[in-house]
């Protein structure tokens, strides 16, 4: 047996005892013959890359395992998207939809038949205008009058009504839902007068109007009621009633070195819209602000606090102007009818009733008529009443009175 001193190589020392041993022999019988050693090189080489080759597919195996996942997840990610607009999509048009049927609906009422009244409404979409728009809207207070205009050219919905300030500034526009039936209305030919009711202080502040109109019957009554208004602040004086007129007055109210000039009135929900020009030494501007029976009303609250101190003649002539200027008419006469009473005028009880009824009668309040012919019912069905008022009856009165 040839002795020849032999290289174990790294991969035999891995292998059991006996595969060991027959690599081992492998190998010296190799060597021994002549055998190149670099071919044992080649087989670790190959064994080697194979291994590579191996880890490789491997790898490659779990990349598309991957791969396969981020497409499953993108196409569930895909889907999902589709799902959501498809969702969203469904809900902006059963909004629009409902949105339109309420429209619809709101649009068969009264006020947009030419029947006449008032509606509050917000101004929507201040926050898309210009900077230069933001900033007029800032600039309005409580009465200043804004104007409606038809926005023909609105791709987004074909009856929007845009809102403008007397300066130009195109500070929004109506609700949609009552976008069908101001079309309508102005179509129609009427123009509804619009004024600010409330404004917030945030940076794009939220506005609020009213809008309202009148139709021709109640434009005559109403008109004849504000130029009776203003005719009574002139016989009673402007500097006179100026402390009462501007008694809900919160901003910009009237400078002491201010008189007025001008005073115009427009009625509204029961009382007036008054513009008012004041004039100083250097400028001439206007205010605006609801009045309603401020004058009746402090006149009343005096007349309560005589009534307390016994001062009942005193608190009678209050009551009586309340009945001449035609403010808080009905309260004034009840207690009218309690004062003449208690001093035992009767007679003056039933004339003074049927003449504050009839005042109140010009400015059409239901409740305010119903609660004095009430009270004079009570009085000309009380026998005992009659009885003291001498017997006097409603013909003589009448006749009296004529």
């Amino acid at each position: 047996m040839c002795r020849i001193k032999t290289k174990i190589c790294p991969p035999c020392s891995s292998v059991t005892r006996e595969a060991g041993f027959r690599f081992m022999f492998t190998c010296r019988r190799t060597v021994a013959r002549g055998t190149p050693f670099y071919l044992i090189i080649m087989i670790v080489l190959f064994i080697a890359i194979a291994v590579i080759v191996l880890f490789i597919l491997i790898a490659k195996n779990i990349q598309d395992n991957e791969d396969v996942k981020r497409i499953e997840s993108s196409y569930e990610h895909t889907v999902y998207q589709r799902e959501e607009t498809e969702r969203r999509e469904k809900e902006i048009a059963d909004k629009e939809k409902e949105i339109a049927e309420k429209a619809t609906l709101i649009s068969q009422e009264p006020f947009f038949k030419g029947v006449g009244g008032k509606i509050n409404m917000a101004i929507k979409g201040l926050y898309f205008r210009t900077t230069n728009d933001i900033e007029s809207a800032r600039q309005l207070c409580y009465g200043d009058i804004i104007y409606l205009v038809k926005d023909i050219e609105n791709e987004k919905d074909a009856y929007a009504v845009a809102v403008y300030t007397k300066n130009g500034a195109h500070i929004g526009y109506i609700p949609r839902e009552y976008s069908m039936g101001m079309t309508q209305l102005l179509d129609l030919g009427i123009e509804p007068k619009c004024m600010i009711t409330k404004k917030t202080f945030h940076e794009i502040p939220y506005l609020y109007m009213d809008v309202y109109y009148k139709n021709s019957e109640q434009e005559k009554i109403d008109e004849r009621l504000e130029s009776e208004l203003v005719e009574k602040f002139k016989r009673l004086g402007f500097k006179e009633t100026s402390i009462l007129r501007w008694d809900l007055i919160t901003k910009n109210r009237p400078k002491p070195y201010e008189t007025t000039v001008d005073i115009s009135a427009y009625r509204n929900n029961g009382g007036f819209d008054i513009t008012e020009t004041l004039k100083s030494k250097d400028k001439i501007r206007d205010i605006r602000y609801f009045y309603m029976d401020n004058i009746g009303k402090n006149n009343y609250e005096i007349a309560e606090k005589l009534e307390k101190s016994n001062e009942l003649e005193m608190a009678i002539k209050k009551y009586e102007e309340n009945i001449d200027i035609e403010e808080v008419i009905a309260a004034s006469a009840i207690r009218l009818s309690i004062l003449y009473k208690k001093i035992k005028q009767y007679q003056k009880i039933i004339p003074m009733l049927k003449i504050a009824t009839e005042k109140a009668r010009k400015f059409g309040d239901d409740a305010e008529i119903n609660k004095l012919n009430d009270r004079l019912n009570m009085f000309l069905n009380n026998a005992s009443f009659m009885k003291k008022y001498g017997g006097v009856t409603e013909d003589k009165i009448d006749s009296n009175e004529n």
